[in-house]
């Protein structure tokens, strides 16, 4: 599933280079092999696995390959953050010492074949296998994560070739899909042996599994394993993966380039060597010392950057003047909203630069995914109108749901890096009418009210156990309280309004309170910067 040299175009490589790095980053952060020992081993040894797993190409049908991916089988030894970075290291490798996989779509074969299973796929296993799973429970799930992994890998990939204009959506998805369903299975075989051969000899190793460490050395099972599979890269199919069988049934093959930098083994072939039979098995275990030696390099650099670095200051997005952000909030959402249906890939970009800005922010997954479950009604209308007869010109569900997702993501950076008096100030310094942000901030702060009040009454119902019993009873009990949630809410708001009228209060004070510092010269650097940046990417042709 390696994209080539031209298959993306620019800003959908640009775009998935940045969600790649970006993703990257806190992954380095995550890896503490000091406080894990044995875990730079581990790594080392997973990373030399996976490459050399990934040489060996499993026929499958209508003479077609597939091959390993791996992302999941490292989660689940690994945990998603080192194993993200063990994917990392893999496909710097194969880019960049054996062509495999070009030097512009580096993040997207990333983003598509590691983050996919190291975090997606790992997801799916979290959810099958529990907290500390038994073995019968532990592959099933390792299975099911596996073929999902792949599965996401190809929609994604998909996505990306029709973004790029490579090939329309309808085409390409049911294709990858249809041919890496079989691949998948592939993935979880290999996946569910390593695994529980793991179990029975390591059962240590396996992220959630209680166990006691046994004598065995890693690196001695890992070498074995390499040497099974050095054994084995010279039986690889040599039939095309399940991309370029896609690319040669639908045309698209043509857009592929030339590499863009000369390799020392391109095609996992030393020139020097000619066609010498064992020359497969001397490159899979030269790739795997490639892996063990960038591992530990990257791991002895993280553990040298921490013990110098200096105390991390606040993250830039919450330093931020809060004018600015909003700002930088209203350019992405503005630009997203009027750029026309034609420029999916600009979209993309400006996806990429709205998540992006919410990692920076340190917006919490479990948060944001719990207001993006606002947004699936308007999905779900969307995937209704997109298989509906249309009269006149279809809408593209996927071109509103990037507008939807940049927006949703451009306004969560500002809203949980700003605290509310701060956000209702920007708000008055942007002209909004004072009508409007004084019912914003009452709204708020009923909103805090009304939630304690709600939650004592709940603690009071569940301690008199209104909670259990027949249907009636609760269904009664329910009414009741939000009745008398709404009559105290109702008492409060005019207790409130007769305090405020006591202290002076004037509704039509110019501001009402609400007044920051001056921007300073280097927020305000940001914010021009960053607003040329997004116009950068509107207006470029």
């Amino acid at each position: 599933m390696h994209l080539p040299d031209g298959f993306l175009s620019a800003p959908v490589a640009a775009t998935t280079g940045l969600i790649a790095a970006t993703a990257l980053g806190p992954a380095l952060h995550r890896v503490r092999p000091e406080a894990e020992p044995g875990l730079a081993p581990r790594m080392g040894v997973t990373a030399a696995y996976v490459f050399a797993a990934q040489m060996v190409n499993f026929p499958v049908a209508g003479g077609t390959s597939g091959h390993l991916l791996g992302a999941l089988l490292a989660a689940v030894l690994l945990g998603p953050a080192a194993a993200s970075v063990v994917m990392a290291a893999v496909f710097v490798i194969q880019t960049f010492f054996f062509q495999d996989g070009g030097v512009t779509a580096l993040g997207a074969n990333f983003l598509n074949m590691g983050l996919a299973g190291t975090y997606g796929g790992y997801a799916v296993y979290r959810v099958f296998a529990g907290a500390a799973p038994g073995r019968r429970r532990c592959l099933a799930s390792a299975g099911i994560a596996a073929w999902t992994s792949v599965m996401l890998g190809a929609a994604l990939t998909s996505l990306q070739l029709a973004l790029s204009g490579s090939v329309p959506a309808r085409l390409v998805l049911p294709a990858m899909l249809g041919v890496h369903a079989v691949i998948g299975v592939g993935e979880a075989a290999i996946t569910v042996a390593a695994i529980g051969l793991l179990w029975q000899v390591r059962p240590d190793v396996i992220t959630g599994r209680v166990s006691a460490p046994r004598r065995a050395a890693t690196l001695g099972w890992g070498i074995a394993g390499l040497a099974v599979l050095a054994a084995l890269a010279p039986l690889a199919s040599s039939a095309p993966d399940g991309l370029e069988r896609v690319a040669e049934t639908l045309g698209f093959h043509t857009r592929a380039e030339d590499a863009l930098l000369p390799a020392p083994a391109p095609d996992y072939s030393l020139p020097a060597l000619g066609e010498a039979a064992w020359a497969p098995a001397l490159v899979s275990l030269l790739g795997g010392g490639l892996m063990l030696g960038m591992v530990s390099a990257t791991l002895l650099a993280v553990r040298r950057a921490r013990a110098t670095a200096a105390p991390s200051p606040l993250p830039l997005a919450t330093r931020l003047d809060p004018r600015v952000k909003l700002g930088c909030a209203l350019t992405l959402t503005a630009a997203a909203a009027f750029l026309p249906p034609s420029a999916g890939g600009k979209l993309v970009l400006l996806a990429g630069l709205a998540l992006v800005w919410v990692v920076v922010s340190r917006v919490q997954v479990r948060w944001l995914a719990g207001r993006a479950l606002l947004l699936l009604p308007f999905l779900a209308l969307l995937a209704l109108t997109a298989f509906a007869p249309h009269a006149g010109p279809s809408v593209d569900p996927a071109i509103l749901g990037l507008r939807a997702a940049t927006s949703l993501l451009a306004l969560a950076a500002f809203v949980t890096t700003t605290p509310e008096p701060d956000a209702l100030a920007a708000l008055a310094a942007f002209r909004l009418p004072s009508a409007i942000v004084q019912t914003i901030a009452f709204a708020l702060r009923y909103f805090h009210a009304v939630g304690d009040e709600a939650r004592r009454m709940l603690q009071a119902r569940a301690a008199r156990s209104a909670g259990a019993g027949a249907l009636s009873l609760r269904a009664g009990a329910t009414g009741g309280i939000v009745g008398s949630l709404f009559i105290r809410s109702l008492e409060r708001a005019e207790r409130v309004s007769h305090a405020m009228a006591a202290r002076g209060y004037r509704s039509d004070a110019p501001g009402a309170g609400l007044t920051l510092p001056a921007v300073s010269a280097r927020d305000s650097g940001f914010g021009l910067g960053f607003a040329l940046l997004v116009m950068g990417i509107a207006l470029w042709p």
